[in-house]
Formats: structure tokens, C-alpha cells, sequence
């Protein structure tokens, strides 16, 4: 009798054991997918130091999707024509965060493609988007889009006072008779250090 009592005690822990345990939670499932189509507006530029501040392109895409709520974060991948993003001296990226859509100005992209790409040749670039939830998960790309882009070498020109003046034919060689610099003349200090004299 003891023995019935102590087995019908085992089955009753089990069996509510069981029973309570019986319920599925709600598993997430990682499914890539969603619309993140790139598009752009532009894909043939020649871009021109004296536009620097207009706009040279915009990239728009849609939201992947990994099926779930993820925090997800883009970047822009740009690559010279044929590397197929394989190397990072021939690919560039811009990280968007939850951005999908990039207006760039003419030296924006201008920058980003002197990373990659001489200047003044028509060079084709490829141009994809990453998704990212982190590292632990595959990324989702894009298509990838063709485009023929000719950079310009961004040339700084200094005015004065902002200009390095050194001595040299047009004052005789004589450093004393540069122009002064400033508004304040006589705290202008002047070192020069000739290893070399050439004329």
C-alpha cells in the first residue's frame, strides 16, 4: 500500500510537472529578407570642385527584414568597378544607422571616392548597401548598382595672411624685406632656415 501511495505521489509531481511545462513559448526565427532595394539618382557623375556644395546623388533603400524587431544599421558600400567589395584599398564605406536614404554634396562624394578611384578619369564604382543586427548574424545586402563616377583633386588655395610667404627673388633674398604678417607687425616673428640656396 505504502509503495502505491508513493508511486501515485511520483506520477501526480510528474504529470504536473509536465503539464506545466506543456506550453511553447513564442521562439524568434531569423528570416533575411524585407525590400531593401537600392536606388539612386545619378549613375553617371562628374563631379566639379566649383559644385562642391550641390547635391551630386541621393541613395534611397527600403528596410530589410530578419524577422524579427531588430535594431538594424546600414552602411553604404562603394567599390571601384570589378574588386566586387573583395578588398578594403578599393572599397570605401559610409555608416548610415537607421538612416535609409543618403543625400551626398558634390565634395562628400568626392571625398569618399578618392579613397578608392584616381581623379579626372571616368571610373565605374559599384555601390551596395549592408543591414546589420550585429556581429553574430549575417548581413542582408542589396542589389548592386553600376555607376561611372570622375572625381577632382580637391585643391586648397590660401589667401593672405593665411598663405606661408617665403623669401625668396621678388625682395632680393633679403627676409627682411617680406611683407609683414598680422595686424600687428612688430611681434611678427620670422625664422628661416636656409640648408639650401638655389636660384
Amino acid at each position: 500500500m505504502k509503495a502505491i501511495l508513493k508511486n501515485l505521489l511520483l506520477l501526480t509531481v510528474v504529470a504536473t510537472t509536465v503539464i506545466s511545462c506543456g506550453k511553447d513559448v513564442e521562439r524568434t526565427v531569423l528570416k533575411p529578407g524585407g525590400d531593401n532595394q537600392l536606388t539612386i539618382t545619378s549613375a553617371t557623375l562628374v563631379l566639379l570642385q566649383a559644385n562642391a556644395a550641390n547635391v551630386a546623388t541621393v541613395f534611397g533603400w527600403g528596410k530589410a527584414d530578419f524577422g524579427y524587431d531588430a535594431a538594424i544599421t546600414y552602411t553604404i558600400q562603394l567599390c571601384k568597378g570589378g574588386t566586387n567589395f573583395a578588398s578594403s584599398a578599393t572599397t570605401t564605406e559610409v555608416a548610415m544607422g537607421t538612416a535609409v536614404s543618403k543625400s551626398f554634396t558634390v565634395k562628400e562624394f568626392n571625398d569618399k571616392m578618392q579613397e578608392i578611384i584616381g581623379d579626372g578619369v571616368a571610373t565605374p564604382i559599384q555601390v551596395r548597401v549592408k543591414a546589420s543586427v550585429g556581429s553574430n548574424v549575417n548581413p542582408i545586402y542589396s542589389n548592386v548598382l553600376t555607376m561611372t563616377v570622375t572625381s577632382y583633386l580637391d585643391i586648397v588655395t590660401y589667401t593672405f595672411p593665411d598663405a606661408m610667404n617665403v623669401a625668396g627673388n621678388y625682395q632680393g633674398w633679403e627676409p627682411r624685406f617680406s611683407p609683414a604678417s598680422g595686424e600687428n607687425p612688430e611681434w611678427w616673428i620670422r625664422w628661416i632656415r636656409r640648408l639650401y640656396c638655389f636660384q
